[in-house]
């Protein structure tokens, strides 16, 4: 049995192509997951600065910013509509208006 090419009763083996698929779909999700990780960390970091600005009143450590400018406009971004499934998977709680003491109750 040779990749591609037919035997028996007009089957072609395709393992090899589904192969390849597989480890574009896989590629292209880590790579999508790892730009939303970089998103949300960053997010969170402002979040957490914002709070030491307040609280603490000194220099406030910098955020580390990722630019996925140049990947994208080069195409090797995975596309948002691809991963729709993802985004109604995570929904953001709302902010809770009770203060720290009163969490517990």
């Amino acid at each position: 049995m040779y990749l591609g090419l037919p035997y028996a009763g007009g089957h072609v083996n395709q393992q090899y192509g589904d192969i390849l698929l597989g480890i574009a779909s896989y590629t292209n999700d880590a790579i999508f997951s790892s730009h939303l990780l970089c998103q949300d960390l960053r997010k969170y970091g402002l979040t957490v600065s914002d709070r030491f600005k307040k609280s603490l009143r000194g220099k406030v450590p910098d955020i580390t910013e990722v630019d996925f400018s140049e990947a994208t406009a080069a195409g090797l971004m995975p596309k948002e509509e691809d991963y729709s499934t993802w985004f109604s998977a995570f929904v953001e709680r709302p902010k809770s208006k009770r203060r720290w003491w009163q969490r517990g109750a």
